[in-house]
């Protein structure tokens, strides 16, 4: 057995567990307490309720009334068939209750919320039937249950052809009234990204006073990011007791504030959701391609920012690619792409279609663009490379092609490009660019073709025999902070990444930046 007893360790150990222990049990004392104190007030409430308003009904119910009237400020006399009297009183001052010979002490913690008593009478109810009512609402409160009216609130139906009432009405008032609206619409959106900025309310009281952005008012809910989903924002007056007074909701959508709008060959419409700064970012389209070593010139890019009124409609016009055909002439892209040169050996390839945004459907409408690149030439060979040029930027660029001559020159931002210069053995001509469309490539001896401009500000002339389309140019209009990159430059792509020229079909993007008024 060991007889050395508790070390001193171990007893300060016992020392604190015990300690823990009757801390705890004191601690579920102390809940049990209230708990107890908090239901034996309810109860005692609860039954001071029950007499009163059973002895009013009881009256009213079992003799016949026949009259009542005004004995001050808070009282009341109900006179009955048999000759019996019984009023009805309150008083704030001392938190009293009377009614006939029963008279009572609000207890502790418990006060008289705003009280009302008034007549009703409905017109156009038949002799013999009860034609109006009496509204006895007296509230009390007690400071443990919040918003719990232990009361009376009592609705009593006569006729008043046969009983006598006038001049029935008390309200004596704890809290002035009050009504909540909302400024603006009770149905908002809200864009992500953008703090969303709530429109407000205002007051009325019972004076006929407005009060906006009454502090009194309590808001409660916010707006989230999910896009989709609907979010509730609740404003709520409350009396001294924290019973509602008024109440009024704004339900907010969130919706995205980007619109990305992808090629489907043919004119696409934005409606602005909101007055607002807008940022728009354009892409060209890529010109078509033939071969490893005669690839379509990149799109350009343009991006910039312009002030939009709710309901603005915008038309969309996003570029298409240019393709190719190995012994075919084929279309350029959607937005004014060059149509490629034939050949028999080996076509070229057609220019890139521009994209834009535009405030009517004429190319003088378009406010800002991103030139499409030049088509390929024919000529698919390491040595001497037949690449189509780079749409966008002030000035779109030339093709790869080492003999100038075969190539089309790039749209400015004045003209049209010049088509290719080469004209031994031509079967059919290139053209020049112009104001939005791109040249055509040409044909040399029907064996081999040129490649077909981009579209752009101004279109990029087509090439000629091995020579490839230029690049159309890019435009910024009257657009705020607004930059355009020809196809050879690094600037954002349309997924959030960088690129270097614009690969594929166009892209256009719209993106809400900040509401305004």
């Amino acid at each position: 057995m060991n007889k050395k007893g508790f070390t001193v360790v171990e007893l300060i150990v016992s020392f604190s567990l015990i300690s823990l222990i009757v801390a705890l049990l004191f601690q579920v004392i102390f809940i049990l307490k209230d708990l107890y104190t908090d239901s034996g007030i309810r109860t005692e409430l609860l039954t001071k309720q029950a007499i009163i308003s059973e002895k009013i009904n009881d009256e009213l119910t079992n003799k016949t009334l026949v009259y009542a009237n005004k004995c001050g400020n808070n009282c009341i006399n109900f006179a009955f068939s048999d000759g019996s009297m019984s009023e009805l009183s309150f008083n704030r001052d001392d938190n009293t209750f009377k009614y006939g010979d029963y008279k009572t002490k609000l207890i502790s913690g418990s006060i008289y919320g705003n009280i009302n008593i008034s007549t009703e009478t409905i017109v156009g109810v038949s002799t013999g039937r009860n034609n109006s009512i009496v509204k006895i609402n007296i509230p009390i409160y007690h400071k443990l249950f919040k918003k719990e009216d232990y009361g009376i609130n009592i609705a009593y139906q006569y006729d008043n052809r046969l009983t006598a009432i006038s001049g029935l009405f008390v309200s004596d008032v704890l809290d002035s009234e009050k009504r909540v609206y909302l400024i603006g619409n009770s149905n908002d959106i809200a864009f992500t990204g953008i703090n969303y900025n709530d429109p407000g309310y205002f007051v009325v009281d019972g004076k006929g006073n407005i009060i906006e952005d009454d502090n009194s008012v309590v808001v409660s809910g916010n707006v989230g990011s999910e896009v989709g989903k609907t979010y509730t924002i609740t404003y709520t007056i409350l009396d001294s007791n924290e019973n509602i007074m008024s109440t009024a909701s704004r339900n907010v959508t969130v919706i995205d504030s980007i619109t990305t709008f992808n090629y489907n060959g043919d004119i696409q419409t934005f409606k602005a959701p909101i007055n607002g700064l807008y940022k728009i970012e354009v892409w060209g389209a890529q010109g078509g391609t033939v071969g490893s070593q005669a690839v379509g010139g990149k799109g350009g890019y343009t991006t910039g920012q312009i002030n939009l009124t709710k309901n603005t409609t915008l038309n969309i016009y996003v570029g298409g690619q240019g393709s190719f055909d190995k012994n075919k002439s084929v279309s350029g892209g959607f937005n004014g792409g060059g149509k490629s040169g034939y050949g028999s050996d080996t076509s070229g390839a057609s220019g890139g279609g521009a994209s834009d945004v535009r405030n009517g459907n004429e190319l003088s409408n378009r406010i800002i663009i991103a030139g499409g690149g030049g088509g390929a030439g024919s000529r698919n060979e390491s040595s001497d490379p037949s690449n189509g040029g780079a749409g966008g930027g002030i000035n779109g660029l030339i093709g790869s092609y080492s003999t100038i001559s075969y190539n089309g020159s790039p749209g400015t931002s004045s003209n049209g490009g010049a088509h290719a210069t080469y004209n031994t053995n031509i079967t059919s001509n290139p053209t020049a660019g112009s104001l939005g469309i791109g040249g055509n490539g040409g044909s040399y001896s029907d064996t081999y073709g040129g490649g077909g401009g981009g579209a752009g500000y101004y279109g990029g002339g087509g090439g000629v025999r091995y020579g490839s389309g230029a690049g159309g140019s890019g435009y910024c209009g009257s657009m705020l902070n607004c930059t355009t990159y020809d196809g050879s430059k690094s600037f954002p792509s349309a997924n959030g990444s960088n690129e270097t020229g614009h690969s594929g079909n166009g892209v256009v993007k719209i993106t809400l930046i900040s509401v305004t008024n």
